[in-house]
């Protein structure tokens, strides 16, 4: 059919703009609660809508994990600070665990539990030759 008509998209267009994953980005790392606490503010797009936003914009997926990465340091900063302002010393422990945990899971290179992984015994090698053992 030469005079059909292209298929209108269906859906809500997106709001996506470099702008905003900037701003979601600058702002994630200093948020205590997460994408889900920085979505609850005026403005900002759901936090399902960020995740589609992050499988569609390479720019905003690369973003994003430096946003992360800085987080992980923000978490482990706040977690000293926590332990070392604590008047209780069990809250503070509480708090420099969580924060700690966190840090691990965002970073676990730098951050995570070293495992180091070691293996002995001995490794029997036959050779047959002539297909018959």
């Amino acid at each position: 059919m030469p005079n059909a008509k292209p298929a209108k998209k269906r859906g809500r267009p997106s709001d996506y703009s470099d702008a905003m994953a900037d701003r979601i980005c600058a702002e994630l790392p200093y948020i205590d609660g997460g994408i889900e606490k920085l979505c609850e503010q005026p403005g900002m797009p759901t936090p399902s809508t960020v995740f589609l936003w992050l499988t569609k914009h390479k720019y905003f997926s690369d973003k994003y994990a430096r946003a992360r990465e800085t987080m992980a340091e923000v978490q482990a900063q706040r977690g000293i600070n926590d332990a070392l302002s604590a008047k209780d010393a069990q809250l503070g422990r509480l708090r420099f665990d969580a924060r700690k945990w966190l840090a691990s899971k965002l970073a676990p290179k730098k951050y995570g539990e070293k495992v180091e992984v070691e293996t002995s015994g001995t490794l029997t090698t036959r050779v047959i030759i002539g297909g018959n053992a």
